[in-house]
């Protein structure tokens, strides 16, 4: 079964999260989340500051992708021709909370945020209404919406957040 493959993928290198610490600084809404960064902004480009990359649109795979070919499997499943953005796997312990807060700038007007649900289920709130997201699920999440998680369950809750831009057909 993939999802099973899947789940097995990320227990084989549970070790990679926490890894980088990008999204978890002092004040950040994400400070309880350990996670794996697969694709996102060039981290190492000669004068990037933390808020500049929160704000660049431009994605490349990072090393740590070589890891998951069945994680990339299933974002390509999910983005099929579209231009994909960010892809993070996001694990939430028991108890943990992502803080309220809203996306601001060109990322999330760009790309649409997609969270498939590899473990666990948590509840997700957005602009104060409340939905339990479960395992198999795949959720469309406008996070220019105020929003935050609460993992009320007993294991960790693991996301894989895919960001995705949808081309326009030629003819």
């Amino acid at each position: 079964m993939f999802f099973t493959e899947l789940q097995d993928e990320i227990q084989a290198n549970a070790s990679r999260f926490g890894l980088d610490t990008t999204r978890q600084y002092e004040g950040s809404a994400h400070r309880q989340v350990t996670d794996v960064l697969l694709r996102g902004p060039d981290y190492g480009a000669e004068g990037a500051t933390l808020q500049s990359l929160h704000h660049e649109l431009e994605c490349f795979d990072y090393e740590e992708l070589d890891l998951f070919p069945e994680v990339m499997g299933t974002v390509q499943d999910i983005v099929s021709d579209n231009v994909v953005g960010r892809v993070i796997l996001a694990k939430l312990a028991p108890d943990g909370i992502i803080f309220p807060h809203k996306d601001e700038g060109p990322v999330p007007e760009f790309y649409t945020r997609c969270h498939y649900v590899i473990q666990g289920e948590s509840t997700f709130i957005i602009d104060g209404h409340e939905q339990v997201m479960k395992e198999k699920e795949l959720w469309i999440v406008n996070v220019l919406n105020e929003h935050s998680v609460i993992n009320h369950g007993t294991i960790d809750r693991i996301h894989l957040i895919v960001d995705v831009h949808a081309t326009t057909p030629t003819t």
